[in-house]
């Protein structure tokens, strides 16, 4: 899991390729920014990497089609969301909405033997 270093001023600009838009904004049980993009990416602000913005998350790796998330917490492991189905754009409240438990990873590059 990534933890925060004591607070320093961000090194790195987070970017996103148009038309893509900031679609949530939260920070994690242990004070890590964390962002989620309408391109369905979710990203942790990480002091161990100089402030750099880390994927953690892609919709397109998780979600099926037909459906869409709406983030609601992340701890430094996991997002909290609501599963959405199209053509569903933002979820209900009553009855209240079940909350999807989604592990957050870093994407590691991996060398296969062939």
């Amino acid at each position: 899991p990534l933890t925060p270093a004591p607070a320093q001023p961000s090194s790195s600009a987070l970017t996103t390729a148009p038309p893509t838009t900031l679609t949530w904004l939260g920070f994690t049980d242990r004070g890590a920014l964390a962002v989620a993009d309408s391109a369905g990416c979710v990203y942790l602000r990480s002091p161990q990497w100089g402030g750099s913005w880390v994927p953690v998350w892609a919709a397109a790796d998780h979600v099926r089609a037909g459906e869409t998330y709406w983030p609601v917490a992340a701890t430094s492991d996991k997002l909290y969301c609501i599963m959405l189905s199209a053509p569903q754009q933002h979820p209900v409240v009553v009855p209240m909405p079940y909350l999807t438990e989604l592990a957050l990873r870093v994407p590691m590059a991996t060398h296969e033997h062939g």
